[in-house]
């Protein structure tokens, strides 16, 4: 999403484009969902990437997540269990880039197809994987790296706890870059006014994920996007 990219970059990407941020480094904004991640995946190695990483914001599983909470995860389990490593040097250099200032979460990290909101569904996530967050974009991408040769890494921060309940009408409110839809939102609290507080929650939770990747970004530097 344009947010999760600015936490990134300062750098203003259309979405859809390849853009070069230095001469080690493209970025592409992909918008929403595992058929969105997959060809942006392939875009960017088609442009020359050698590696693959998956950047954003994740739902918590595990109720000791909290809002904010990062994951850089060993693992990653699409929602047909296949199962893709992340690359273990890029991994443990990020960590380590990390540890002193922000408590990492490295368990798995789960492929949802949807925008999980009610606990009900992140419950089932937990049992069946074993992972303690879940998105909608890492397994895909992870999926293009092993198919390219590439080494691959997810870093997510927890956008929404396990105990956050999701109004149902959400999804259908948002664009593919998960931006609101004004008049769909606007027509959406009219008919569910009690739901404004839940909306008020989740976007304190959006601000807490965005903050954390912005310390990411700070503390990991070189390390975060480059692989050898």
């Amino acid at each position: 999403m344009h947010a999760e990219l600015a936490c990134l970059s300062e750098r203003t990407i259309e979405q859809g484009v390849v853009t070069e941020i230095d001469d080690r480094v493209l970025l592409v904004l992909a918008g929403i969902g595992p058929a969105r991640a997959r060809p942006a995946g392939r875009q960017l190695i088609e442009h020359g990437a050698t590696a693959l990483l998956s950047w954003g914001c994740a739902a918590a599983l595990d109720p000791a997540l909290r809002p904010g909470s990062v994951v850089v995860p060993a693992t990653v389990v699409a929602a047909d269990e296949t199962v893709f490593s992340a690359d273990s040097a890029w991994h443990d250099r990020v960590c380590r880039g990390l540890q002193h200032d922000i408590e990492v979460h490295r368990a798995p990290l789960a492929e949802t197809g949807e925008v999980l909101v009610d606990s009900a569904q992140k419950q089932h996530l937990t049992q069946r994987h074993g992972a303690i967050a879940a998105d909608m974009e890492s397994a895909a991408l992870g999926r293009v790296a092993r198919e390219c040769g590439a080494p691959f890494l997810a870093v997510r921060a927890v956008a929404d706890d396990s105990r956050i309940l999701l109004p149902p009408w959400l999804p259908s409110t948002l664009d593919e870059f998960g931006r609101p839809r004004a008049g769909a939102l606007c027509a959406a609290l009219l008919r569910h006014p009690a739901d404004a507080l839940a909306l008020a929650r989740l976007a304190r939770a959006f601000r807490a994920a965005m903050t954390s990747l912005i310390r990411v970004r700070a503390r990991t530097g070189a390390r975060l996007l480059l692989t050898n």
